[in-house]
């Protein structure tokens, strides 16, 4: 299982596309390991999508208004992840 905070998606694509590739490769046997993203509450465009079954996220904010890391809520690969989960 890993849990990963995910700002727009990006991070989450490139694990799934990674394990993929392990296991066609032979590195790893079985299925992927279970992938949950997490999102700071205020701030979880990608989680907020995936709750009401959208195809992608609208962008999000930082917060209670302070600025978070860059890309923080983008929702840039939201398209991509949202449609491998």
């Amino acid at each position: 299982m890993i849990v990963y905070p995910t700002g727009g998606g990006t991070g989450l694509i490139g694990m799934w596309k990674a394990f993929g590739e392990l296991i066609a490769g032979g590195w790893l046997e079985g299925p992927p390991p279970r992938m949950y993203a997490v999102q700071a509450e205020g701030c979880a465009p990608v989680v907020q999508a995936f709750g009401q079954g959208q195809p992608s996220a609208l962008p999000g904010r930082a917060p209670h208004g302070g600025r978070g890391p860059a890309g923080a809520g983008s929702a840039r690969g939201s398209p991509h992840a949202l449609g491998v989960a």
